[in-house]
């Protein structure tokens, strides 16, 4: 596929989610918080490896899994707001598991169902809700230069906001 397909499917990601973007009074210890929701509700699947960019969390969230899934740790530290810890987290997890595991494990995210629920965004903070068979997730991103990056040890004030808010969603407290 090439760039400008991957452009304008990307776009068209953003695009519908927007369509759908609300905002979201809620209170998180004690004070109000106002932030953006765009429900999504995307099953990641194959067809969504390799299709990623730096447009939107979204994609950023397939580019960087796709990377992963190839094994490119390097390529996916890029796309991070924090390169060396991405590094780091990721290598030790590769060596635990072996590479082959670790590709296959890295692949599993777009075959094993995941749901994209929602986008909620705090200033240049963005939350990616994703259910999995499991639980319930947050996938963190910055955007910065227009470009998003995956924030995987958040560690603003918004970012913390958005844990919270996460973990009000896990307890049943919000529903998107």
């Amino acid at each position: 596929m090439n760039i400008g397909v991957v452009t304008i499917l990307a776009v068209s990601f953003l695009m519908a989610a927007m369509a759908f973007a609300k905002d979201m009074s809620i209170t998180v210890d004690g004070k109000p918080v106002k932030l953006q929701s765009a429900s999504i509700n995307h099953e990641v699947k194959e067809s969504d490896k390799g299709n990623g960019s730096q447009v939107s969390a979204m994609a950023c969230s397939f580019l960087f899994y796709s990377l992963l899934a190839k094994g490119d740790i390097q390529g996916a530290a890029k796309l991070s707001v924090d390169p060396a810890k991405t590094i780091e987290k990721w290598t030790k997890y590769q060596d635990r598991a072996g590479a082959d595991l670790f590709k296959k494990n890295m692949a599993d995210y777009f075959t094993s169902g995941n749901v994209i629920v929602a986008e909620l965004v705090l200033a240049d903070d963005t939350m990616l809700v994703v259910k999995t068979e499991d639980y319930t997730a947050g996938q963190f991103y910055q955007k910065r230069e227009s470009k998003y990056l995956i924030a995987e040890a958040p560690n603003s004030e918004t970012a913390r906001t958005l844990g919270k808010v996460l973990t009000m969603i896990q307890e049943g407290k919000i529903k998107l």
